[in-house]
């Protein structure tokens, strides 16, 4: 399982390098729509290869044929929030002068905020202290990084 967050935690360090190298050139509205359409294409792509060669992908469609209106409002719902959040950061990235590194970390310290948070109060998760006292060490330590 660390393999997968060792390779997760790569290839998301990379990506703000090579969203600011392409935001030079783009307007964030127009990165947005193009980076959607690659996306697709390669989703699409994907699919197409599953439906010919592996034949589980029936299941996923049978799935989806399954889905009430509630579920696919909430499917809506979560890919207009994914564009709106990938909307705001890429605003944030855009004005900030900020290098990439601490406007990953100040992402990075306000997440982790918001997600104690949630989980405490809207989901009413039992944190103990020793979880809260971790989450303001990480936040510390992410402060201690991104300061000069």
């Amino acid at each position: 399982m660390y393999h997968f967050l060792l390779g997760c935690s790569i290839l998301k360090t990379l990506r703000p390098f090579f969203r600011k190298n392409v935001l030079e050139n783009v307007d964030s509205h127009d990165f947005l729509f193009l980076n959607t359409f690659f996306i697709s294409s390669l989703v699409f792509l994907i699919f197409l290869y599953k439906l010919i060669f592996d034949k589980e992908i029936y299941k996923t469609i049978e799935c989806a044929k399954k889905l009430n209106i509630l579920q696919i409002v909430c499917f809506f719902f979560l890919a207009a929030l994914t564009i709106g959040a990938s909307t705001l950061y890429l605003e944030y990235e855009k004005q900030s002068k900020n290098s990439v590194m601490i406007n990953s970390m100040y992402i990075k310290i306000i997440s982790a905020l918001v997600l104690l948070g949630t989980s405490i109060f809207v989901f009413k998760e039992n944190c103990s202290w020793k979880q809260i006292v971790g989450v303001l060490v990480v936040i510390l330590g992410l402060t201690l990084m991104s300061s000069k």
